[in-house]
């Protein structure tokens, strides 16, 4: 799984999660049936890749989270994971967070 952590845009990448600020959670499905969105953070220079640890500062998380509600509009393929993906997003964003993601 892909597990969410919100952390502050002025903290350093960590070295391992913090527990406490745990967000939610992708699989590997997931990530793979948002693909419009994948691109579209691949256009802001984010890459969201399953694999690979990666962070998404603030101001990219409300642009990610917008894109994202817009193909739940638009797509029954993406409806329920963009939907998870939001949900987590939108976590970070009410704390006025990005967010770090790890794959465990």
């Amino acid at each position: 799984m892909l597990d969410f952590y919100r952390i502050s845009d002025d903290e350093g990448f960590p070295e391992y999660p913090n527990e406490e600020k745990f967000i939610g959670q992708l699989s590997l499905k997931d990530l793979q049936s948002i693909e419009s969105v994948v691109k579209y953070a691949e256009k802001l220079n984010i890459r969201l890749h399953y694999f690979e640890d990666f962070r998404i500062k603030h101001e990219h998380t409300i642009k990610i989270s917008e894109f994202a509600e817009s193909r739940v509009k638009a797509s029954n393929k993406e409806k329920e994971a963009c939907q998870r993906l939001i949900d987590i997003l939108k976590k970070a964003i009410s704390c006025r967070s990005g967010v770090v993601a790890f794959c465990d």
